[in-house]
């Protein structure tokens, strides 16, 4: 019956709050029923669960812990006995002390701020037609966000070690052979002194810029088309024969990949922007006691020299 009637009401609970049986003749609300009783009068009930779990766990987990039977368990029993630890530190007047009525003082404001913060955000949202719009403008302005992957190119070459005069002839020559048909693969295995590409046939495989020394990464990116040569290339480590075999474009994103995450960027500065406000206006109706506040200070820089030193 209480499934019934949860489901009519469209409340969605978690397996481990559906499996809760009613214990009295009127409907309880699934938050409000007790899971656990104490015979101290304390009841656990499906609020104190999710309110604890608000505090140590990301809301997307939340089903899943409340699916595993021992883990709710656990933490209704750890709720249960940090209450009656509370009762019975309020029975002892613990409460009055007034260093632990700021203390409660705080936690309370820290959760009512909190809550009060949410519905701000929530009267603070743009509106969707214009938060789009505002979305799009982002991606437009800022096109290197949107680079996935940056353009690659695959090339193959052949080093001669020397800079001498005939070294530079042999490089010229395998060139022109090149150019005229030769079988490049077999010229790399051949002569190339780099032996990790000659045994590929001079392959180097897909690199983008950054990976090869300067002189090397300007010659190779500033070839057009696969199968074209550059001249003949001078670096640190000789000289290089280079072919382009493949240009790989820039993969970017377009803006119907990213447009979700742009419109929960442009929420969110609203939303903080509004917070910033009304803490502005907050702060403006508030002034420092400035006579307590030095001497409070002045106290503790006097048991702290150390730490009041800059």
């Amino acid at each position: 019956m209480l499934r019934k009637k949860m489901r009519a009401i469209g409340i969605a609970v978690t397996t481990a709050c559906t499996l809760l049986a009613a214990s009295a003749a009127e409907p309880v609300l699934p938050g409000t029923e007790g899971l656990l009783q104490g015979k101290n009068g304390i009841t656990i009930t499906m609020n104190d669960v999710l309110a604890d779990l608000s505090q140590r766990v990301d809301p997307q987990h939340h089903a899943q812990v409340l699916a595993n039977e021992p883990v709710l368990r656990q933490i209704i029993s750890n709720l249960y006995v940090f209450r009656t630890f509370g009762q019975r530190a309020a029975q002892q007047g613990m409460g009055a002390d007034p260093v632990i009525q700021s203390r409660l003082q705080i936690l309370q404001d820290r959760v009512l701020g909190t809550t009060w913060l949410a519905d701000l955000d929530q009267r603070s949202q743009v509106e969707p037609q214009a938060a789009m719009a505002q979305a799009l403008s982002i991606y437009k302005a800022n096109p290197e966000r949107w680079v996935e992957q940056p353009e690659q190119v695959r090339a193959r070459h052949i080093l001669l070690t020397g800079k001498d005069d005939a070294t530079r002839q042999k490089a010229a020559d395998l060139l022109a052979q090149l150019k005229n048909g030769a079988d490049f693969a077999e010229l790399a295995k051949a002569e190339s002194a780099d032996p990790g590409s000659a045994a590929r046939g001079g392959d180097l495989g897909e690199f983008g810029r950054g990976k090869m020394v300067p002189e090397f990464e300007k010659a190779v990116f500033a070839l057009e088309k696969p199968g074209d040569f550059a001249d003949v290339v001078e670096s640190q480590f000789g000289l290089h024969i280079i072919q382009l075999q493949e240009r790989i474009p820039e993969k970017i994103l377009s803006f119907g990949e990213v447009s979700d995450m742009l419109v929960a960027e442009v929420q969110a500065k609203k939303a903080q922007e509004g917070r910033l406000q009304e803490a502005d206006k907050i702060r403006a109706a508030s002034e420092f006691n400035e006579k307590a506040l030095q001497t409070l200070l002045k106290a503790n820089a006097e048991l702290a020299p150390a730490a009041a030193k800059p």
